[in-house]
């Protein structure tokens, strides 16, 4: 039992740091939302050389994985032993040894709360176990932006988000049981205008009040079975797959879609299928239920870890349309099959579907170090691929990266990713099936026909402070409506192509980006951070003076039971 503090607080001031208390920085029940701190935390000891058979390059994790993985960690005493203090101090509390912050004071005005230490409010029992916890995102600041080297009025930007969660399990942990996971998000915003559009193309169906406020809901929901072997969920979700914080194939760069997930893990292998309905605002709607029209996506990959601290991951895609008969998907039941290869299938059928491929490796040469690195193909043809004409069918994406965890200096991590993405890659012969959910794109968050570098700094030098600096270098070239250089997905690449061959990144009209996003965060109660942040953007355009803006912006913030999110990542 947690003893309360002896420490002596005003009634009233005790009462507002409950008003505010969040979920637990390590969720007991449920899914884990992609990127957040426990994530990062695992990934983080991978790459110090522990956990070296734990596959994390399927997120979002489920509580109940993430535990194993926290309990594995636990019980290597040479991995505990050479753990930063903070480091090992914040094992101990995703563990439930030790309360988070600020509960045990919680507990002593409101009995009924955080009674493991970490759980805002839980019932648990044989078989069962089930919490209930607020959700909220609040940001407010100031703005100042430019256009064309003329400065403008400052802007007040904001963001209101507020929520709610609730998960929990039915049966024994040790034996096949039941999951759920449950998020409900309102959301208000206003952001800078040169950043519009990037936020615009994450978020899904919305509304754009006042010409500058974006209104909309995020709906997370699923259930789940596990068993030794097998995790299967049902629900609305998102995901992201691979070592890198941008993956190519499925990045989580979206918001959450419909989705069937199998997880299968055996011995070294974990092999992942996603059976998706995607959706696609570009298309009229039903006419009888206003509804939007959906694209169809299947993916799978299959992951297995080598000796050496090497993993590698082969994965496939297929996205797929209703007919312009609109008689129904292109849907065949042999999608369904968990072991196919696509590709073959596509030969087989001559399926018109959008298919990608990758292949992933990541390898831990030496503690605190991991090299990774990431080849996607949207289409493959030998001849013009390896030609070297520059052919616009030359579809493909390449990605390197690197991470360093507390080789300098303990509790900092270092990471640097560099992504090349051809031409025309994610779009397909006809709108429909591009490989995009609502706006934005299932794959890399530069989109296609661009290149860039973004490295992140990540420092914790106690478990309750955090600080972070994520910046971005990017290049790319966009179309001027009426060539398509390829640059949006969802223009077909074979329309307004001005070359078949000598194509290449950065082609049409060339854009720059410079990006820096910083903060620092206190975690004042258990998932309860308040941070500062700051933000600048330097854009420039070859061919409209509007579009060369810049803008700095400082915010300060709550989060609750949140992931910090940047702009692009």
């Amino acid at each position: 039992m947690i003893r309360p503090t002896r420490r002596r607080t005003p009634r009233f001031a005790a009462l507002a740091l409950f008003a505010l208390a969040s979920a637990a920085h390590a969720q007991t029940e449920g899914v884990l939302p992609v990127g957040d701190p426990v994530h990062r935390f695992l990934e983080r000891q991978q790459t110090r050389g522990h956990l070296r058979e734990a596959h994390l390059s399927h997120q979002p994790l489920s509580a109940y994985a993430a535990r194993a993985l926290l309990d594995s960690l636990a019980a290597d005493s040479a991995a505990v032993a050479a753990l930063a203090p903070a480091d090992r101090r914040l094992l101990a509390r995703l563990r439930g040894e030790t309360p988070g912050p600020g509960a045990a004071l919680a507990r002593r005005y409101v009995p009924f709360v955080y009674r493991n230490g970490q759980d805002l409010l839980r019932a648990e029992g044989d078989g069962y176990g089930l919490v209930l916890t607020p959700l909220a995102y609040l940001q407010a600041g100031r703005a100042s932006q430019s256009t064309d080297g003329v400065a403008g009025e400052g802007l007040t930007v904001w963001r209101n988000t507020r929520g709610a969660r609730a998960a929990g399990h039915l049966g024994r942990l040790d034996r096949t049981f039941f999951f759920f996971e449950t998020r409900i998000e309102e959301n208000q915003r206003v952001e800078p205008a040169a950043d519009n559009a990037l936020v615009g193309a994450r978020i899904g169906e919305r509304y754009f009040r006042d010409g500058r406020t974006y209104d909309y809901w995020v709906a997370t929901g699923l259930v789940g079975v596990k068993t030794r072997f097998v995790e299967a969920r049902l629900g609305r979700d998102r995901a992201r797959w691979g070592a890198a914080r941008g993956p190519l194939l499925v990045s989580g760069f979206p918001t959450t879609f419909d989705q069937l997930q199998l997880r299968t893990r055996v011995w070294r292998v974990e092999y992942v299928n996603v059976f998706s309905a995607l959706a696609d605002p570009t298309q009229p709607r039903d006419s009888l239920t206003n509804q939007i029209r959906a694209r169809y996506g299947v993916f799978h990959r299959l992951a297995l870890d080598l000796p050496g601290r090497v993993q590698v991951g082969l994965s496939e895609s297929a996205i797929l349309a209703p007919t312009p008969e609109d008689r129904g998907p292109e849907f065949y039941l042999a999608y369904l099959n968990p072991i196919i290869f696509y590709r073959a299938l596509d030969f087989e059928w001559g399926s018109p579907a959008n298919m990608l491929i990758a292949l992933d490796a990541q390898w831990v040469p030496v503690g605190g170090v991991q090299l990774y690195g990431q080849l996607m193909l949207d289409e493959f043809r030998a001849g013009d691929l390896f030609s070297g004409d520059g052919s616009y069918t030359n579809k493909w994406g390449g990605l390197l990266g690197l991470h360093l965890a507390d080789v300098a200096v303990p509790g900092l991590e270092v990471r640097a990713e560099y992504a090349r993405i051809r031409p025309y890659t994610y779009s397909s012969v006809d709108p429909e099936r591009a490989y995009v959910h609502f706006l934005g794109t299932m794959g890399h968050p530069y989109g296609p026909n661009a290149e860039g570098l973004t490295v992140w700094a990540d420092y914790r030098p106690t478990d309750r402070l955090t600080a972070s600096v994520e910046g971005t270098l990017l290049r790319r070239g966009r179309n001027d409506g009426a060539v398509n250089y390829g640059s949006d997905p969802l223009v077909p690449y074979t329309t307004g192509v001005p070359n078949e061959s000598g194509t290449f990144v950065g082609q049409g009209i060339r854009q720059t980006e410079t990006r820096l996003d910083a903060r620092v965060g206190y975690e004042l109660l258990p998932g309860l951070v308040a941070e500062a942040i700051t933000r600048w953007a330097h854009t420039t355009d070859a061919a409209d003076p509007a579009l060369n803006r810049d803008y700095v912006s400082a915010l300060a913030g709550l989060r609750w039971g949140l992931p910090y999110q940047s702009a692009r990542f």
